[in-house]
């Protein structure tokens, strides 16, 4: 009896063995997901955030890219997942059903793009899924009417061209017709009705432009040339002084140098020369080679009675610019006045 327990016992024991084997899932079956995450131009983005998360089971997992850009997550059970990843100063990006197989990781590379980075769609609630629906729904309306206001829009700088300034007139109302909110729609408006000399009109899509772009210089030396040119010197001069001090015009440069030149001429047709030498040399300070700028300053100060300041701003203009109607002119003040 003793033996025939001893071996029934045994047998016993390698049928529990046999069992448990049966049961037990294959040794190293291990599902991960591996990738990198590049920029446009291929350079690996460290630290960059990556989830997966289960589609068929609510489960997140994160991760993060090493110095290479290279992420990798393993232990993950079987199913299909999102893989998503973050990193400030990107655009989010995500994939949707990977289902690693075991013992073979699933490779998931991204190539990310600058831009913002709201929160990953898979991670949103309903509500938030369906908002983000609503405000692409909304971009896609506001893209197919930026397509008709451009071809409203340029059909009107064609115009302008062939000097149809009526039609170009037209097109642009056209394009505002579809959408108000264009600052440079307004501001084409305005040079096309600044041509036919409408200046009023011309003043208010100005001011319009303005309105909706503040702070670009350039607007508001425009419309001090439609002052100007309607014979509103004080509005012209209080617009290109105006126009001289705004970033980046304060900084210096070409939106500086025009702004103070243009306030120069008006300075000189209305006869305050001092005025005009001052704000010509401001044009220079801004851009040295602004060549009329120095020609102009040469003119005022032989206008002003300062003969060899004039020739040197002359002088100064000769070394930008040989030839010309302006360079033959200033050739003949400094032979004239050298003579003096």
């Amino acid at each position: 009896m003793t033996g025939l327990t001893k071996t029934a016992a045994r047998l016993t024991a390698l049928a529990m063995v046999l069992a448990w084997g049966v049961s037990m899932p294959a040794l190293g079956q291990v599902r991960a997901v591996k990738g990198k995450v590049l920029d446009e131009q291929d350079k690996p983005l460290s630290g960059a955030k990556v989830t997966i998360s289960g589609m068929d089971i609510k489960r997140n997992y994160t991760t993060k890219t090493n110095d290479k850009g290279e992420y990798f997550y393993g232990g993950l059970t079987t199913g299909r997942y999102y893989v998503g990843v973050e990193l400030e100063g990107f655009q989010c990006d995500f994939v949707q059903g990977i289902s690693p197989a075991a013992n073979e990781p699933a490779v998931v590379d991204f190539k990310l793009r600058p831009g913002g980075c709201g929160k990953l769609p898979f991670l949103m609630t309903e509500e938030e899924k369906k908002k983000l629906a609503e405000q692409q729904e909304e971009a896609k309306k506001q893209q197919a009417m930026a397509s008709l206001v451009k071809v409203d829009f340029e059909a009107g700088l064609a115009a302008v061209q062939a000097g149809k300034y009526d039609e170009a007139i037209e097109a642009f109302k056209k394009a505002l017709e579809k959408d108000q909110s264009q600052p440079y729609v307004w501001a084409n408006l305005a040079d096309a009705y600044g041509k036919k000399k409408n200046y009023q009109e011309a003043i208010a899509a100005f001011n319009k432009a303005i309105e909706l772009k503040p702070d670009d210089p350039n607007l508001v030396q425009n419309l001090g040339n439609i002052y100007g040119a309607s014979g509103d010197t004080a509005k012209a001069e209080e617009m290109y002084t105006k126009a001289a001090s705004m970033p980046p015009a304060a900084a210096g440069g070409a939106n500086a140098a025009a702004s103070y030149y243009n306030l120069g001429v008006t300075k000189v047709n209305t006869g305050k020369l001092q005025e005009a030498i001052e704000a010509f040399n401001k044009a220079i300070e801004a851009d040295p080679n602004y060549a009329e700028a120095h020609y102009q300053l040469g003119v005022a100060y032989i206008g002003s009675g300062k003969s060899e300041e004039g020739i040197k701003a002359l002088k100064d203009y000769l070394k930008l610019v040989q030839t010309g109607q302006n360079a033959e002119t200033a050739k003949a003040l400094i032979s004239e006045l050298t003579k003096m």
